[in-house]
C-alpha cells in the first residue's frame, strides 16, 4: 500500500499541457492498440461501399484523433522506463500513468485495485509521475541543447 503525502504544484500551465500531450502520444503508442476503423476492410468498406440512405439521416461527428508520433513516443518511453522504482510510492507512480495514459478508458476505482493504492492516493501519485517525466524530459532536452553549441 502506498503512503499518502502532498504534492505541490510545480508546472506552468503551458508546460502541463504540452507534457499531457506528449503523455497521451506515449499512451496511443504504448498501448499498441489498434484503433476502431484502422482494418483494410473497414477502411475499402467505408470508401467504396455504398450508402443506406436511412444511415445518412444522422451522423455522429467524428473525434479528431492527432497523429502519433512515435519518436517524440520513444523519448518519453525512455523516461518513463529511467524512473526510479524505490521508494514504494516511486513505483506505485510509474504504474499509475501507465494506467492513466495507456488505458485511458480504465475507470480509476479499478486502475486503484489493479495497483493496490487507494482512489484518493491516484491522483496525487499521477502528478508525481507528471513531473518527475518533466523532469527527466527537461534533463534531456538540455544535455542536447548544450551539446549542440
Amino acid at each position: 500500500m502506498c503512503i499518502s503525502f502532498e504534492v505541490t504544484p510545480m508546472l506552468s500551465k503551458s508546460d502541463e499541457d504540452i507534457l499531457n500531450e506528449r503523455l497521451h502520444n506515449w499512451g496511443r503508442w504504448a498501448a499498441d492498440r489498434k484503433l476502431s476503423g484502422s482494418s483494410f476492410l473497414w477502411r475499402m468498406m467505408q470508401k467504396y461501399g455504398k450508402k443506406d440512405p436511412q444511415d445518412m439521416k444522422y451522423e455522429e461527428p467524428k473525434e479528431v484523433i492527432p497523429p502519433l508520433d512515435p519518436i517524440d513516443a520513444v523519448k518519453v518511453n525512455r523516461a518513463w522506463q529511467s524512473l526510479p522504482e524505490s521508494p514504494h510510492r516511486y513505483h506505485c507512480a510509474k504504474w499509475v500513468v501507465v494506467a492513466h495514459y495507456c488505458y485511458p478508458n480504465m475507470l480509476k476505482r479499478i486502475a486503484c485495485k489493479q495497483l493496490h493504492i487507494g482512489v484518493k492516493d491516484y491522483d496525487q501519485l499521477l502528478e508525481l509521475a507528471k513531473y518527475m517525466l518533466f523532469n527527466r524530459l527537461e534533463q534531456h532536452a538540455s544535455k542536447r541543447l548544450s551539446a549542440s553549441d
